[in-house]
């Protein structure tokens, strides 16, 4: 005689296909953690007097800053945003210092 197959019991909650239970995404624990980090991430951000000039930071900025590097006279960086390149060495106001993206001008803040 054979002993039964073991049966396993769905988790508790609305009632689901063994599919959808059984393939989780991201563990509850892990959304958790990304989401403190996100917001302390924005927190430090905000509170930082260093970023509080600094607008679409990492976005890429070339054309929004008429093509120029450094100093962003359409305030698309914000107040002490520049738009740079690391490496380019093509800001003329000496802006950007070491600062930039690697594989575009993008706003960081200015040296």
């Amino acid at each position: 005689r054979r002993a039964p197959a073991p049966s396993f019991a769905a988790p508790p909650g609305p009632a689901a296909s063994a599919a959808s239970w059984t393939t989780s995404t991201t563990p509850p624990a892990a959304t958790e953690a990304s989401a403190a980090t996100r917001a302390t991430a924005a927190v430090t951000s905000a509170l930082s007097p260093r970023r509080a000039g600094l607008q679409n930071e990492a976005a890429n900025c070339h054309s929004a800053c008429d093509g120029r590097a450094g100093k962003c006279q359409t305030q698309f960086c914000g107040s002490e945003g520049a738009c740079c390149k690391k490496g380019a060495g093509d800001d003329a106001d000496g802006k950007c210092g070491s600062s930039g993206c690697t594989d575009e001008h993008c706003c960081v803040h200015e040296v």
